[in-house]
């Protein structure tokens, strides 16, 4: 189970992940950052984007994307 190398933000559905697309919304302070696999779900972490990287380490969120549903879906 290789891990890719992450990628920040592009090619991942930030709607899926931070609702609103206002840059004035509280979530527009985070980032989001996914590493795709080969033969596991691909990951995606969220951390403050104003955090250094030692608040990184004790502020952030991971979830495997096969879990993730959007939230028009299930509403």
């Amino acid at each position: 189970m290789a891990a890719r190398s992450p990628t920040s933000d592009p090619g991942l559905p930030r709607s899926r992940f931070v609702p609103g697309s206002r840059s004035d919304h509280p979530a527009s302070a985070l980032r989001t950052v996914l590493v795709r696999y080969e033969g596991t779900p691909d990951r995606c972490t969220i951390y403050p984007r104003a955090s250094d990287d030692k608040e990184r380490q004790v502020t952030w969120i991971s979830v495997d994307l096969d879990v993730v549903v959007d939230l028009e879906t299930v509403r």
